[in-house]
């Protein structure tokens, strides 16, 4: 039998508190049978206990949140977090047959007003902009879903406390998906994603820092790590290349000579030192490209870490 103590909420949930013989608060269900009991007296409570919990089967949160019996899950991307109705396209009704042409006039009337009420007023609209123009971002820089999450989280924070004024949408939307890759741990800077959505990257640093102030949250620096293993993909590294590439970071990271270094150019520079160790040959452009940083960085960082660790590779 699939038995459980009754915790407060579920009590509450299901109406039953105490026992209604001898006043007990030790209450148990089984929703194999519907039934909630005493445990004191075993005085059968009620009968009719209904289930809440999903009946297939689910192996992970995200398998269990789409197997839900209350409907999709909630999502923040979206302006109204997907709980509203949409009106198919379909020119066919439930039985298979066509519309005539004034049901599809009609219906396309019922549309239009359907979508101006979805977006009825000017922070729905504004909401709306916004929450498109993420979802745009990251379907570019192919950010995973929970970063999107993320992000959509965070504007919606903003938006309650109002602490954008004057600044354009499309900086907003940049400056809030830089904050979630930075709190998700996806390595993104903010050259790629000025450079990608074609901003001014002086201006999306101040919405950055303005959104940082306004919601009261720090963030701490990306570590290098992260970049390697990004660059090391884009490059098609051997693994090897990419484990002596870690080692190298580990070891300058000891050191002083990367005060003042950004964490993509620590990782670009440890790579390409790890690859001239291994004779493992790519070009200074196609890392540079990677890595979003000059040839000369590239060329002048690892110089400065091949010093400091005594590594004898031609430069």
């Amino acid at each position: 039998m699939n038995l459980s103590l009754a915790s407060m909420d579920q009590k509450t949930e299901q109406g039953k508190n105490t026992c209604d013989q001898c006043g007990s608060e030790n209450l148990i269900r089984d929703y194999e049978t519907g039934e909630i009991a005493c445990i004191d007296c075993g005085c059968i409570i009620d009968e009719r206990v209904m289930d809440n919990k999903s009946e297939w089967r689910a192996f992970d949160w995200e398998e269990t949140a789409k197997k839900r019996r209350v409907g999709t899950p909630i999502n923040y991307a979206i302006h109204d977090k997907g709980l509203s109705t949409t009106i198919d396209w379909n020119k066919k009704n439930s039985i298979m047959g066509k519309l005539s042409s004034h049901q599809l006039m009609e219906l396309q009337s019922i549309r239009k007003w359907e979508k101006k009420l979805r977006v009825s007023d000017y922070s729905q609209r504004s909401l709306f902009r916004v929450l498109s123009e993420i979802s745009r971002i990251s379907m570019i820089l192919n950010l995973p879903r929970n970063t999107l999450e993320m992000a959509s989280v965070i504007y919606r924070k903003t938006a309650k406390k109002k602490i954008f004024f004057g600044i354009p949408t499309d900086h907003i939307a940049a400056a809030t998906i830089y904050t979630a890759c930075r709190k998700c741990n996806i390595p993104r800077t903010l050259d790629e994603i000025s450079s990608i959505c074609n901003l001014n990257r002086n201006m999306l640093a101040k919405s950055y820092r303005i959104l940082l102030k306004g919601l009261g949250i720090s963030i701490l620096p990306f570590d290098s790590r992260q970049f390697i293993g990004r660059i090391s993909n884009i490059l098609k590294l051997s693994v090897k290349t990419e484990i002596l590439a870690l080692k190298i970071y580990e070891a300058v990271k000891k050191t002083r000579i990367i005060s003042g270094m950004k964490p993509n150019s620590i990782a670009a520079s440890t790579i390409y030192v790890a690859m001239l160790m291994n004779n493992e040959k790519r070009k200074q452009s196609k890392i540079a490209k990677a890595s979003n940083v000059t040839e000369v960085t590239i060329r002048t960082h690892s110089k400065r870490i091949s010093k400091e660790l005594s590594i004898e590779i031609g430069l």
